[in-house]
């Protein structure tokens, strides 16, 4: 969990560098006087579209900044407050996910701090702990290296199964014929989904499915 400081009182947040937006949780929001919201649609998270009460203006102290910033309120008094991309974008903390970079102390709780009267700062030193907010980020990223490391992970806890109807006969579907133009892409994206063993060469097989070649704005090619 990571403290920051909302509208000058405590805020517990989890950090989610997978969240594209951070969340305020509604008993959060509620300990903060419920602050004034704007309407906003739902949230996706996770496959599902989560109730929102609103997208909130608040004055965030973290890390040594003071940011004024929206910030998205999740309907639901047991939802949990995220730490997501913007706050991360926000807050200069970008550099603390690449390997091999070391997270300094942040000068946070300095008299030199440029911005914050002598009775913010106070109110800074008493509210967050004393390692310092960075020194989390720290802790958390050691604690879950293999989530931040380069590449692509394997999830090892489960075994995936099919559910088939009843009666259910494999088919083989013949294969879709690629554009010449996009011969050349098609290859090397499943040479790279090979050596990245995502996708595993067969011989032989009872049922397949032909792939769906989805060309993007760039070079590259997203298969389905």
């Amino acid at each position: 969990m990571m403290s920051t400081l909302i509208n000058g009182k405590l805020v517990e947040f989890k950090l989610d560098s997978g969240a594209e937006i951070s969340v305020l949780g509604e008993r959060a929001w509620r300990q903060l006087g419920k602050p004034a919201v704007r309407p906003i649609g739902p949230v996706g998270s996770y496959g599902t579209m989560g109730p929102m009460i609103g997208r909130a203006r608040v004055r965030m102290s973290f890390a040594g900044r003071k940011e004024m910033t929206d910030v998205a309120v999740a309907r639901g008094l047991d939802r949990i407050s995220l730490f997501g991309r913007d706050l991360i974008d926000l807050f200069k903390l970008e550099n603390h996910y690449k390997p091999g970079n070391r997270i300094a102390q942040p000068q946070a709780l300095n008299s030199e701090v440029k911005a914050g009267s002598a009775g913010e700062m106070h109110e800074m030193k008493s509210a967050v702990d004393r390692e310092g907010p960075v020194s989390r980020v720290k802790q958390v990223l050691a604690r879950h290296e293999a989530v931040f490391a380069p590449g692509r992970g394997r999830f090892k806890l489960a075994e995936a199964n099919l559910s088939l109807v009843a009666g259910s006969r494999p088919r083989m579907h013949k294969p879709r014929r690629v554009p010449p133009a996009l011969l050349e892409a098609t290859d090397g994206r499943l040479a790279k989904l090979l050596e990245d063993q995502i996708l595993k060469p067969v011989k032989w097989a009872e049922w397949g499915t032909p792939l769906v070649l989805v060309p993007k704005t760039v070079v590259t090619k997203r298969h389905e």
